[in-house]
């Protein structure tokens, strides 16, 4: 089986080149999102374009280089909107009883209503992730199993 190329952090920088501004944004692992905003506003008429670079040095040091190298100027305010985080979406296939459902609040468990087996339900937040729910108390958190309504507020069984 061949290994897996670990992927390395690296910075995104993005520069408005109307207001001579940048942002540094990172480190990161996947700039496909940013890219894809960038793009948009491209194609709008917007003069703006990004790079991404090893995160080899800290982003102050990035700062200070580029704005040498520019003469632009770091700004904290965002160029382009943050893209959406979909890391927590659930992106596998679903029953018919579940596809309307929120992907990023998907969760399995035991239904303890009509069901009494293991069904999807949407919980009420975002998925915080299999540890957070293990640790989590009951009533922390809720979920509605998705094919018979009930509600469970036991989170210590639920997962992905």
């Amino acid at each position: 089986m061949p290994r897996k190329r670990k992927v390395k952090p690296f910075y995104l920088r993005i520069s408005d080149h109307d207001s001579k501004v940048f942002n540094i944004i990172g480190p990161m692992t996947d700039d496909r999102p940013w890219n894809e905003k960038v793009a948009q506003l491209q194609n709008n008429g917007r003069k703006v374009n990004c790079g991404a670079f090893g995160a080899s040095n800290s982003k102050d040091y990035f700062i200070r280089e580029i704005s040498a190298e520019t003469g632009y100027k770091y700004t904290e305010t965002p160029i382009v909107n943050p893209p959406e985080d979909r890391s927590m979406e659930y992106t596998g296939p679903l029953p018919d009883y579940a596809k309307g459902a929120d992907r990023k609040r998907l969760v399995q468990l035991l239904c303890k209503g009509k069901c009494n087996r293991t069904r999807w339900a949407e919980m009420t937040v975002d998925f915080p992730g299999e540890e957070v729910l293990r640790n989590s108390d009951v009533f922390s958190f809720s979920a509605k199993c998705l094919k018979c309504g009930a509600i469970a507020k036991d989170p210590y069984n639920w997962f992905r």
